[in-house]
């Protein structure tokens, strides 16, 4: 099922000659329903939080299939993962066929991704995609405001449009 759904999102890519679109992130609607329950915690106490995002990616096109939130230590102005909890995830994803595509964590004020942000990511791989959302996540599960990056051979690079809620296939 997993691949069905991989090659539906993929294969228009496949069959047009026009060179591939920038950057894109597609969430399915299950994972897209997780984050504010996932981050409900750190919304409620003004902490930053963090998610990671299973799913595959091209490099170009990153599906997040879920949200896990590992233990964090968290602070109004910074949030920490430590290496188990992060192999934890990892563990998983690879046991699942799966990646870690990505993370999605929270600021205090504005979408941005700070120098500590950029320092600290501990996964870099093509296609892996960290999203920011202000407000400590008050507003999820809205996206809006959400400020992306995805990981390339030359760095990190902003994703102009925004993330992509994949519904599933209509009835």
């Amino acid at each position: 099922m997993l691949r069905e759904l991989w090659r539906a999102l993929t294969q228009p890519f496949r069959q047009t000659p026009q060179p591939l679109p920038n950057f894109t992130v597609v969430i399915t609607a299950q994972c897209h329903d997780q984050l504010a329950e996932q981050l409900r915690e750190s919304i409620q106490q003004g902490y930053e939080g963090i998610v990671y995002f299973v799913g595959l990616t091209t490099g170009f096109t990153t599906l997040a299939l879920a949200a896990m939130s590992p233990e964090v230590s968290a602070t109004p102005g910074s949030v920490d993962v430590s290496a188990p909890e992060l192999g934890k995830i990892i563990r998983f994803a690879s046991l699942s066929g799966l990646q870690v595509v990505g993370q999605l964590h929270t600021h205090p004020c504005g979408a941005y991704h700070s120098d500590g942000d950029l320092a600290g990511m501990r996964i870099r791989h093509l296609g892996y995609c960290s999203v920011v959302v202000p407000n400590y996540g008050a507003q999820l599960p809205s996206l809006q405001d959400a400020h992306i990056l995805m990981w390339t051979r030359e760095g990190f690079q902003e994703v102009d449009q925004p993330i992509m809620i994949f519904e599933g296939p209509e009835a």
